[in-house]
């Protein structure tokens, strides 16, 4: 499913006359440094920039990223600046790795939705501006990145990328499916690369009545010191197990269930929480979530908009440093302090932290 770029419901807006710049950063063009080559790797990883104190968000409307200098926001702080439209549509999902001071997203290769897309990277993310452009390309040998797919996850702590994609059909046959592609030393690759590792997900369970199949990928994220990847489908999240080896197809361990529908999902590794989102249910909390199976209990934190409508949550991100969640919901983001407290007797305000005009739509963040 190709997220939403527009709120299902009009929100009046009250917020603290608070605003910080932003420069918006266009997702389209070559490399800065250079075509990408057919090699498949680079020496071209930077450790430029002398601040890592960085916030990066995706405006997915626009094809846009935005770089603010603080990792908390006030409320009412402005996603203003220039607003680059029409560049190539990027996927929320970013990621920053400060050692090397790269910061990681996927863009499409034109403007065509049905077009593929290829991971791309920006040295010196630190200084970079509104002109800036990726100084590397991964373009996944053998697979499409789509608009219905792009979603990927960076251990930086083993420099490997995870990205789904799925099969180009004239190498596939009628076998295509959605896969998981596993590349190590992410940091170093550039052009055409082949995976190191290709991982089939399969599912076999009457709670989705469905029998053994190669299961659509949208929304995961990975417990990289358990070895687990969680994936959101239809309300439930699906749990497998060594994900640092898993190759092939392979079976989840167990499930558990969330809500009716899940846009998006997080993971606090060091507090075994999980953290999933709904556009009309706000954030759901699981604890212990790396035993939870079947029905498990859940704490809520409802985000209710002037009308009493819609939460118009639609992407999670933890920040596992800080202990802080920041929310996507359209033209605003939530950024919540101390979310291991939420579902305690004392929940933490959920404080709108960073508000956008109309017709741009806030989707992931990334930081150090």
């Amino acid at each position: 499913m190709r997220p939403s770029t527009s709120p299902s419901t009009s929100i009046t807006k009250i917020f603290l006359p608070v605003v910080l710049a932003l420069s918006l950063i266009s997702c389209g063009g070559g490399g800065s440094s250079g075509s990408p080559g057919t090699s498949g790797t680079s020496s071209g990883t930077s450790t430029g920039g002398t601040s890592r104190n960085l916030l990066f968000a995706t405006d997915i409307a626009h094809g846009a990223i935005g770089k603010f200098a603080t990792l908390n926001p006030a409320p009412g702080t402005s996603f203003s600046g220039d607003v680059i439209s029409g560049m190539h549509w990027i996927y929320p999902t970013i990621s920053y790795d400060a050692k090397t001071d790269q910061l990681y997203a996927i863009s499409l290769d034109s403007s065509n939705p049905t077009s593929t897309g290829r991971v791309i990277a920006f040295g010196n993310a630190s200084t970079m501006s509104a002109n800036s452009t990726p100084s590397r390309n991964i373009t996944p040998v053998g697979y499409n990145i789509t608009t219905s797919l792009g979603k990927f996850y960076l251990d930086k702590k083993n420099d490997t990328l995870y990205v789904i994609a799925s099969s180009i059909p004239l190498l596939c046959g009628l076998g295509c499916s959605d896969a998981l592609l596993v590349f190590n030393h992410a940091s170093s690759l550039n052009g055409n690369v082949k995976p190191d590792r290709v991982i089939n997900l399969t599912i076999t369970t009457d709670a989705i009545n469905q029998s053994t199949v190669n299961q659509s990928i949208e929304y995961f994220t990975i417990d990289s010191s358990r070895s687990l990847l969680y994936l959101s489908l239809n309300g439930m999240i699906f749990v497998y197990p060594n994900i640092d080896t898993a190759n092939g197809r392979i079976k989840y361990s167990r499930f558990f269930s969330v809500t009716t529908y899940d846009t998006d999902i997080a993971l606090d590794e060091a507090r075994d929480r999980l953290y999933s989102v709904n556009t009309s249910a706000g954030l759901t909390v699981v604890n212990g979530a790396s035993t939870a199976s079947g029905k498990v209990p859940l704490g809520r934190l409802r985000f209710t908009t002037v009308d009493n409508n819609s939460d118009n949550t639609q992407f999670v991100t933890f920040d596992p440093q800080n202990d802080r969640l920041y929310i996507g919901a359209y033209t605003k983001a939530y950024i919540i302090n101390q979310a291991s407290t939420i579902g305690t007797q004392n929940p933490p305000t959920a404080a709108v932290g960073i508000i956008a005009p109309e017709g741009i739509s806030i989707g992931g963040f990334a930081f150090p």
